[in-house]
């Protein structure tokens, strides 16, 4: 499009309703807003009151969209004042987003008149409703009290009729949007029809204040004259900046083709890959960067871009070589006629040397409007030397290429892709190994004209070499003919033909290097002083410039003649350049690493300079070299000079390094003071150093709030040198305070949890409910670091531990002198505190070996701390030894309280609190309060209680506001393990009271478990306000504890919701743990989907704790009838897991499976894994894993060796002695002795363990059985069954159905037994078919008998075969059963036998199929043990469990029945003689 005015991105229909015509047009002013007449938005213009319902908005030239409602925003209705033809304003506000498309318009000032201009405006008059026409016409000038006159061209046509309202109205001449159409002449009226009016943006914007901001003035003829002189490319006939697409590329920087004579515009060849990334940069940012080595093609590569997706009319912002032309251009207004615009920087290097382009540059071309778009082209190697810190020399130029993070790379060769195009247009041209930009500028011949000039014409190339450098030194002025004569000599004497320089040979030299190579390309340009190329006889009155591609590529080269630049030319140039310009010269040697030819050429500016600038840059940049020397002296006055200079853009930087000085000098408040002043100054550049470094300081002095506002404040700016000081403040007292406190604190044990116990988990003993508090001690140490559990908790959480270390991170790529090796020391002592030992002893190493004094001392201490945490104390005691002699007194008091912690390490506890009594008797203003609560510590763990009580109560009353409520919640806790409960309480009040953002909450928490302990329920109110709380970590801990105690006390909704209350924290432990907590609970009260879903969400958020949580979902799975197919396979991967949490958990449970399935040899090897390792969890079911080891020994017949196991057993586990009292129960039932086997099931199910519940009912149904009470028989089988364990369901069933028929309820019964007939059970199913049949017998179904008798002959089950051929024996001769009430005839069990008559006796149950006797069915079961056979072994066990129950005559009985074994007499006797009382036991 020729003119985006035409087509404007601003322009609106608005009708008053969706689906209606428009009645007028608008303009939109910003992202949100757009601008109309009053009588557009509502048809009676002068209502008070704007209308109720939004109006529709259209863009004309936006592409297909939806209508957009808006609606008149609060101050935006300015109804229409038809008789003082004042007003018609309405604003309104869009409730949708922009097409993409849209943009707000340039509104121009009407001040400097308008009178004579052409102005264009669009509207939807009668006919036009739907696309709008657009009209034209002259600006008249002000009219009535607020308006402007406008005069179309034509009263036909399309003249101002009503639908242009609103509308516009574009100034061609000024460039921009001048105001908006309100009303015409009325023909009727007696009118010329042609005669409409404006409002203009003046009298808008006093209506709608606003918009003030948004209307830029006109340019003055003063201001293109001053803009002339900036520019490279003048402005153009109209006085307007040019557009892009009418300048050569020549005039742009493209260097001029070897073929130009031949071919003046050159095709492109397309750079396929680097074009796309182009286009889209230039569509999408701001600054785009073209980088890539000299004659890559990057100049005319970038052109071709700009002219493919900006719009034709853009205008085109060159500016001159100075490097503060940019910087002058932004602050003038431009004349683009209302166009975009596009600043070009060829080669930004050259505008980016101290006073030059910087980021408030950046800005001011970002913030016009519209906002210009700058792109620029660097060579790689220059990228590289600009982005490697140097100090103040380069801090503004690193800014401006670090809005530029991702530059799009041009490589030097063509891709594959890119070849054949080049190939078709250039097919002379041999691309193997040289780039489009070398050939197009003959680089080979010029390459090897230099090269062969070397021997060939000594003269030549010492001409051209000293031209190529006078550009690499970066010598801002043109090279005279008198300086390339001063070069000349030196580099012809230092060449290797050591000639003589004479006039003769600069004369032949300058001839050789001028004659072309290619075309019009020589090694060295000869041009008169007013640019016009050509020779001269004087060669003062001549200037010479060489060859472009050769600086670079000299730069390239690894040639030692030729790759630096000699010393010599620098003297050369630091005395031969005016000493305005030295600081081009400053910035290259710097960039150089040329140190001294640098220091020469600012300390030359300082003395000689007359530009008041020069001299401030000279005095900043040398004050800073003075301060990375350690010269804090020097570097003080050189940075009073420049703050003195009154230089605007220096002055501030000046101050903050000044502040730099006098903090590394020890004035901290003089240093605040500096900084305090820069910020009050609004520099946009030096407030956020300033902010960062104050932050940083008062830190260190205890003033936190203000120093996080200012830190994170600095923070926002996305100032790339604010990073550095940022971590300064706050990673290094992280580390600091973290490592003293945390180094000589006693860690706070994780509390036990609530002191009654949760109620029984569906998941046993080893399940989830309890498990937590094992999950929690196993994973503590890594999910909570030690610095939450110190004083600098108090100033940052977790979530900003990791954003220190990531400034830590920023500020050693930095590359700050005086910053890295701070970085290094700090960043030491953070990866100690994760236990990141090895990168932490690399980065202490470094900052250990630099010249930064202060960072080298404060490196050897924290280095010291690592080897005190590696137990290296002879080596941590050597430098701590060293440190106390430091300069630096707060390294040395560091040292002293390290060596406290060695002292302490090594046991000498008292050792460790005299060796800070010299900290405490310090003048400074926290070491001593430090020392003094850590004294308080150490005394307590020598057990000098009341000295330590001492110390922590002086401590506490001090006042101050860290040490003083840390010192009252170690003296609460210090009372509290001695049971001084009010005491504990007093002092937990006192931290609590002091509302310090860590140690109050600390305290709150503390006195919540101390209540939780001791069953006051005070615990949860505390818990709930802890909980309540902002500290990041107690907060989800404290939520997660409540929880616990609340499902505890079997508040099961309020624990619910304190249990979400810790996930909604997202704490990475806390929240996952409380995720677990929260799904167990929901699992013990048959919530299983829930409960499903948190284990599932958890286990997939990559947490510490999500194997863990997989563990337990495949526990939850595997205990769920049919599911087993599906929890099974987790359980078996996860037992392999690198957790060994997860992988303990899991072997407890596919043990305890491996037991209920009968595969003893498995859950052996498990259950001793489970006492092989070293886990929490492993720990915690210890007593479990010896119960079921013992367990199946017993079944196993190994009577001895499970006896061993069992007598190990910790009956205080609930788990483990369930396990050990169930066996007992099933041994004694198997022994025949049901009688007991009743007493230790009962026992068992007393315990509530659910994992042992289903199994114990159904055994003690057995013994009963047994027993002949068949009602409690039923009673504890139909119990049993109704848990639905499917381990025990098969001889549950087996069991209840022979008790309901024994009771005569044969239906009952042959309900029972069907799904255990129709099981693929081995062991018990074969007896239930043998009841099957004779029932069906009794009910006269011979048929269905013999089928079911017929399958149990066939079992492997002996004793089922035997009884089946039997009643297969007898199947014609059943009688019809009787209907009464007591047992048919026929039914004999298979009933367990105990002491029962022998008459009555049925056939022995076995409950341990593995130990099955081996007859057929034809040979008579073995007879059963009965309890006189049981070993003095397990007499003795029964014996201690009873003593243990307090049931002395019970013990009485087991040991009386051990001693008549006749085996282990003694150990029987002597607990005997432990029960005898004076009274003897009771019978």
């Amino acid at each position: 499009m020729s003119s985006h005015w035409e087509r404007a991105a601003w322009l609106v229909s608005i009708a008053r309703a969706e689906g209606r015509p428009p009645s007028g047009a608008g303009v939109l002013v910003t992202d949100r807003h757009v601008l109309t007449c009053a009588h557009v938005a509502a048809a009676a213009a002068d209502r008070a009151e704007p209308p109720d319902t939004p109006v529709s908005v259209r863009f004309q030239w936006a592409g297909p969209h939806d209508p957009i409602p808006a609606a008149v925003v609060a101050g935006g209705w300015h109804p229409q004042d038809a008789k003082g033809r004042r007003g018609d304003l309405a604003v309104l506000e869009l409730r949708g987003p922009l097409p993409p498309s849209a943009a707000p318009a340039p509104l121009i000032s009407t001040k400097n008149g308008t009178a004579g201009h052409d102005f264009h405006v669009y509207g939807y008059p009668q006919n036009h409703e739907t696309g709008g026409v657009p009209a034209y016409g002259t600006v008249r000038g002000a009219a009535e009290h607020e308006w402007i006159g406008l005069e179309s061209e034509s009263a036909l046509g399309h003249a101002l009729a009503p639908g242009f309202s609103g509308s516009p109205v574009w100034d061609r001449t000024l460039g921009g949007v001048i105001g908006i159409v309100t009303t015409r002449d009325r023909p009727s009226q007696g009118h010329d029809t042609r005669t409409s009016y404006a409002i203009p943006v003046e009298t808008l914007a006093r209506y709608w204040s606003p918009l003030r901001d948004l209307v830029r003035d006109p340019v003055s003829e003063a201001q293109r004259a001053a803009l002339e002189e900036l520019l490279a490319l003048p402005l153009d006939a109209a006085g307007e900046l040019p557009r892009l697409h009418d300048v050569r590329i020549y005039d742009m920087g493209v260097t001029p083709s070897k073929n130009l004579q031949d071919h003046p515009d050159p095709p492109y060849v397309p750079r396929l890959q680097e074009d796309r990334a182009l286009d889209e940069a230039l569509r999408t940012r701001p600054f785009v960067l073209l980088a890539g080595d000299a004659k890559a093609g990057k100049s005319r590569t970038l052109v071709e871009s700009l002219r493919r997706v900006l719009p034709h009319g853009t205008r085109l912002i060159v500016p001159g070589p100075a490097p503060s032309a940019p910087g002058g251009i932004a602050a003038l207004p431009l004349p683009t006629g209302g166009d975009g615009a596009v600043l070009w920087l060829d080669d930004i290097d050259e505008y980016l040397r101290p006073g030059g382009m910087d980021t408030k540059v950046l800005d001011a071309y970002r913030s016009m409007r519209p906002p210009v778009l700058v792109v620029a082209t660097i060579t790689s190697e220059w990228l590289g030397r600009i982005l490697t810190p140097k100090g103040e020399v380069n801090r503004a130029a690193r800014g401006v290429l670090e809005r530029a993070p991702q530059p799009v790379l041009l490589p030097r060769l063509l891709r594959q892709e890119d070849l054949a195009d080049a190939r078709r247009l250039y097919p002379d041209e041999d691309f193997t190994d040289r780039g489009i930009g070398e050939l197009m500028v003959a680089a080979p011949l010029v390459e090897a004209r230099f090269n062969g000039g070397r021997a060939g014409c000594p003269e030549g190339w010492a001409v051209v070499l000293a031209a190529a450098d006078w550009h690499r030194m970066g010598c801002e002025g043109e090279l005279t003919g008198a300086a390339l004569a001063g070069l000349f000599t030196h580099y012809l004497e230092a060449g290797p033909s050591h000639r003589a320089a004479t006039e003769a040979a600069l004369r032949s030299g300058i001839a050789w290097a001028t004659e072309p190579v290619a075309g019009s390309i020589a090694l060295l340009t000869e041009y008169s002083r007013t640019g016009a190329p050509g020779s001269g006889a004087e060669p003062d009155g001549r200037r010479y410039e060489a060859f472009a591609y050769l600086p670079g590529y000299l730069d390239s080269r690894d040639d030692p003649d030729t790759a630096r630049v000699p010393r010599f030319a620098w003297d050369w140039a630091v005395r031969g350049t005016p000493a305005d310009q030295l600081l081009g010269v400053a910035f290259a040697a710097f960039t150089r690493e040329e140190g001294e030819a640098a220091k020469s050429a600012l300390e030359r500016a300082l003395a000689e300079a007359t530009d008041r600038d020069v001299v401030a840059w000279a005095a900043l940049m040398l004050g800073e070299l003075a301060m990375y020397r350690s010269d804090l002296a020097r570097a003080k006055s050189l940075l009073e000079r420049a703050t003195d200079c009154d230089a605007p853009d220096v002055v501030s930087f000046a101050q903050v390094d000044l502040a730099a000085v006098l903090q590394l000098s020890g004035d901290l408040d003089a240093a605040c003071a500096v900084l305090e002043t820069v910020i009050a100054s609004g520099d946009p550049l030096a407030v956020p150093l300033a902010q960062a470094s104050l932050g940083g300081l008062l830190l260190g002095q205890g003033a936190t709030d203000r120093a996080r506002e200012l830190l994170e404040t600095a923070l926002r700016s996305g100032d790339s040198q604010v990073v550095p000081l940022v971590q300064i403040g706050f990673g290094g007292l992280i580390v600091q305070r973290g490592e003293m406190t945390g180094a000589a604190t006693t860690v706070k044990p994780e509390p036990s949890g609530p002191a009654s116990p949760h109620p029984p988990s569906r998941f046993g003993t080893a399940g989830p409910l309890n498990l937590p508090r094992a999950v929690r001690q196993s994973a503590i140490s890594s999910a909570v670091p030690l610095a939450q559990l110190n004083l600098s908790a108090a100033l940052v959480g977790e979530g900003e531990l990791e954003q220190a270390d990531e400034l830590l991170h920023s500020a050693l790529r930095s590359g700050n002198p005086m910053v890295v090796p701070l970085a290094q020391a700090n960043l030491g002592g953070l990866h100690i505190q994760r236990g990141e030992l090895e990168e932490a002893r690399e980065l202490l190493d470094a900052a250990a070996a630099s010249r930064h004094v202060f960072a080298s001392e404060h490196a050897q201490v924290t280095l010291a701390w690592l080897f005190c945490l590696t137990e290296r104390y002879d080596e941590a005691t050597e430098i701590l030894r060293r440190a106390v002699g430091f300069t630096n007194p707060e390294q040395v008091l560091r040292a002293r309280c390290l060596l406290s912690t060695v002292h302490a390490a090594r046991g000498d506890y008292a050792a460790a609190a005299e060796e800070l009594q010299p900290v405490v008797d310090s003048a400074d203003s926290d070491w001593p309060l430090l020392a003094r609560t850590d004294q308080g510590l150490y005394w307590c763990q020598a057990g000098q209680y009341e000295r330590a009580r001492t110390a922590l109560s002086e401590m506490a009353g001090a006042g101050h506001p860290e040490q003083s409520p840390r010192a009252a919640d170690l003296l609460g806790d210090l009372e509290a393990a001695q049971e001084n409960w009010q005491q504990a309480e007093a002092a937990y009040r006192t931290a609590i009271d002091s509302q310090h953002p860590f140690w109050s909450p600390m305290a709150c928490f503390d006195l919540a478990v101390m209540f939780n302990r001791r069953g006051d329920r005070r615990d949860q109110d505390l818990l709930a306000e802890v909980a309540a709380s902002r500290e990041p970590d107690l907060a989800p801990r404290a939520a997660d504890l409540l929880g616990d105690v609340l499902a505890a006390r079997g508040d099961w909704a309020e624990a619910e919701a304190a249990y979400q209350r810790a996930i909604d924290a997202a704490h990475p432990h806390w929240s996952a743990v409380a995720r677990l907590d929260l799904a167990m609970m929901l699992a013990d009260r048959s919530e299983l989907d829930r409960s499903e879903a948190l284990f599932r969400e958890e286990s997939t958020s990559g947490s510490a704790l999500a194997e863990v949580a997989e563990a337990f979902l495949g526990i939850l799975l595997v205990q769920q009838p049919g599911r087993a197919g599906e929890g099974r396979p987790l359980l078996e991967r996860l037992v392999t897991s690198d957790s060994d949490t997860a992988a303990d958990l899991c072997r407890v449970q596919l043990g305890k499976l491996a037991v209920e399935e009968g595969r003893t040899a498995e859950a052996t090897a498990l259950f001793e894994a489970l006492l092989d390792s070293t886990s929490e969890v492993a720990v915690s079911v210890i007593p479990l894993a010896r119960a079921h080891l013992g367990a199946i020994l017993l079944r196993q017949g190994h009577v001895d060796e499970a006896l061993e196991r069992l007598e190990e057993t910790d009956f205080e586990h609930p788990g483990a002695a369930a396990v050990a009292l169930l066996s007992y129960g099933e041994f004694l039932i198997e022994v025949g002795d049901t009688t007991a086997a009743q007493e230790y099931l009962n026992t068992a199910l007393g315990l509530e363990v659910p994992d042992t519940g289903p199994k114990a009912l159904a055994l003690l149904g057995v013994a009963q059985l047994a027993e002949g009470d068949l009602d409690g028989a039923r009673t504890a089988l139909t119990e049993a069954l109704a848990i639905g364990t499917p381990a025990t369901e098969p001889l549950t069933r087996r069991y209840l159905g022979s008790a309901l028929a024994r009771l005569g309820h044969l239906t009952e019964a042959r309900d029972t037994l069907l799904p255990l007939a129709r099981s693929d059970d081995s062991v018990h199913r074969p007896q239930g078919l043998v009841v099957l049949g004779q029932l069906a017998m009794l009910d006269g179904h011979t048929g269905q008998a013999q089928d079911w008798l017929t399958q149990a002959a066939a079992s492997d089950d002996p004793e089922a075969r035997s009884r089946a051929r039997q009643a297969l024996d007898e199947v014609g001769a059943t009688p019809v059963p009787s209907l009464g009430t007591g047992p048919p005839p026929g039914i004999t069990g298979p009933e367990p036998t105990g002491v029962v008559p022998p008459a009555a006796a049925p056939v022995q149950p076995t409950l341990f199929p593995d130990r099955a006797p081996s007859h057929d069915g034809d040979a008579p079961p073995q007879p059963p043990s009965h309890a006189e056979s049981l070993p003095a072994g397990l007499l003795l066990v029964f014996g201690r469990i009873a003593e243990g129950e307090g049931l002395p005559d019970e013990a009485h009985y087991w040991f009386e029945r051990a001693l008549a074994t006749g085996e282990r007499t003694g150990e029987a006797q002597a607990l005997l003689a432990s029960l005898t009382s004076d009274d003897g036991p009771t019978a």
